[in-house]
């Protein structure tokens, strides 16, 4: 493996220090590492102008789903890419072209759910309709860590989302039509 990665960056084989590289193994590993870096990068481009919609809708999808409380904060992705990295990062399916294909069409959404004190480090990741409505919601390996906690910070959100329904639909009986 180490050779096939040596030769494809354009190394002699025949050169006794590639071949007999008493840090063959730190090498191999530091070329699949950025080998891998490539394809996601690849991928992440790939799927970005593959569901263009996320990117387009993501203000409203802010304004909509985006919450927080004192432990807890509900992010909204901003493109295609950003699903499929928490796909990986959580080693689930979510970055499948199926829901990117739903989110992309305003069909359901997809959602992060984090601690704030780490809001960087994926927690659960959440499948919702517009009503906020959930759909279904896992952890890292389809796992539920500390249910009780999620959900409760879950309910808390569905309550918001009801109420800015609630909101928007009052402003629009207001507003006379033209």
């Amino acid at each position: 493996d180490y050779l096939d990665m040596a030769e494809a960056r354009g190394m002699d084989l025949r050169d006794e220090i590639v071949c007999h590289n008493s840090r063959m193994m730190y090498y191999h590993n530091q070329y699949l590492e950025e080998k891998n870096a490539e394809d996601a990068r690849k991928r992440d481009m790939e799927v970005n102008q593959r569901y263009p919609g996320i990117r387009e809708k993501y203000w409203r999808n802010k304004e909509h789903f985006g919450w927080k409380n004192k432990e807890y904060v509900v992010l909204v992705p901003g493109k295609a890419s950003e699903i499929t990295r928490e796909g990986r990062m959580m080693h689930h399916c979510v970055g499948g072209s199926a829901y990117l294909e739903r989110m992309n069409k305003g069909e359901s959404y997809i959602l992060f759910l984090r601690k704030v004190e780490d809001k960087n480090q994926p927690w659960y990741t959440v499948e919702a309709d517009w009503k906020g409505k959930i759909i279904q919601r896992y952890g890292a390996f389809d796992r539920l860590p500390e249910v009780e906690k999620a959900d409760k910070a879950l309910r808390e959100w569905k309550r918001e989302i009801k109420r800015r329904i609630e909101q928007d639909v009052e402003q629009q009986v207001l507003i006379p039509a033209m």
